[in-house]
């Protein structure tokens, strides 16, 4: 008879040579035993590889997939779901531990809060963020549309919640967009004020280089981003008389829009550039080269200053 598996430990890596081994071991030492770890091997070239397969040897609940490119965590996640056997999915970044007894406090509070199909734990770097509650505590899609609630959390969910709603791989970042779509489906997650994950976040590596605006192609992304983010929640933000926090979101797109010289493809940019008030001269003025020349430099110089930034953009762009 087949073991019965609880939780699915899913990981994604590229080039984590340096922590990897940490990683893993923080798994293998759990007390529990009703998993399975699948580790995707996202292209890395330092060596990465051959220390998963090292560990692999001394265990058989780690599955490895391994990809020779590099393709970024969305594409590496859903691999990861397509494999997953058991009841919970966990989501365990490659530079994150696993704390001691993790996994029996994550089996004992699903039991003892049956009933939701995602639950959120709390990670080692928001001990003392004031947005975390000190106890537990139920969200709904509305607090996360509203950004009552943001940042993040050890996610602990049922492999049905991705149902049709893989994370869309065309961007190497961004899961937000997706989960989004996620947090709707699920209706409710239950919040548990226990540490379940050692977070490690000072890393300057290719994911937080592509959350920067230094270059055409991160901006690129970025405003495409912002394009599906309107199109898939704008009657949401509406519906909850959020129309204020959509409308941020559409400065951000317009402004990169005009940058990329790009705005007139969208219907919904064009919809609202005409309701903030932007006439037709306006909008041919600012689509015009110089201009568009002028925002493109403006977000590099924010992008390139970190004092800039601070000031000015930190928490316009988040």
């Amino acid at each position: 008879m087949k073991k019965k598996i609880r939780f699915s430990i899913i990981t994604p890596v590229y080039n984590r040579s340096d922590c990897i081994v940490r990683c893993i071991e923080s798994v293998l030492n759990q007390d529990y035993l009703s998993y399975e770890m699948i580790i995707i091997n996202d292209g890395s070239s330092d060596g990465t590889l051959q220390k998963i397969r090292e560990e692999q040897s001394k265990s058989t609940v780690i599955t490895v997939i391994s990809y020779g490119q590099n393709k970024g965590v969305n594409f590496a996640r859903n691999r990861g779901i397509e494999k997953a056997k058991g009841d919970f999915i966990v989501f365990l970044d490659s530079d994150d531990c696993l704390a001691l007894n993790a996994l029996n406090i994550i089996d004992e509070n699903i039991r003892r809060h049956s009933g939701y199909d995602h639950y959120l734990f709390g990670v080692s770097d928001r001990v003392n963020d004031q947005l975390v509650p000190t106890v537990e505590h139920e969200y709904i899609f509305a607090d996360w549309l509203s950004e009552r609630v943001n940042g993040d959390f050890a996610h602990v969910i049922r492999p049905s919640c991705f149902e049709n709603l893989m994370f869309i791989e065309k961007f190497r970042i961004y899961e937000s967009l997706n989960w989004m779509r996620v947090l709707r489906k699920n209706k409710a997650q239950l919040f548990i004020p226990t540490i379940v994950s050692i977070r490690e976040r000072d890393r300057s590596d290719s994911v937080s280089h592509e959350h920067s605006l230094d270059n055409k192609i991160s901006i690129q992304n970025t405003y495409n981003f912002f394009c599906l983010y309107i199109d898939w929640y704008a009657k949401d933000f509406n519906s909850l008389g959020l129309e204020r926090k959509l409308q941020s979101y559409i400065n951000k797109a317009i402004i990169l829009g005009f940058a990329l010289g790009e705005q007139h493809k969208n219907a919904q940019l064009i919809a609202q550039i005409q309701n903030i008030g932007i006439r037709r001269a306006g909008f041919k003025l600012l689509n015009k080269f110089p201009l568009k020349s002028v925002f493109y430099r403006l977000i590099l110089i924010s992008s390139f200053s970190n004092q800039f930034k601070s000031k000015y953009f930190s928490s316009w762009w988040k």
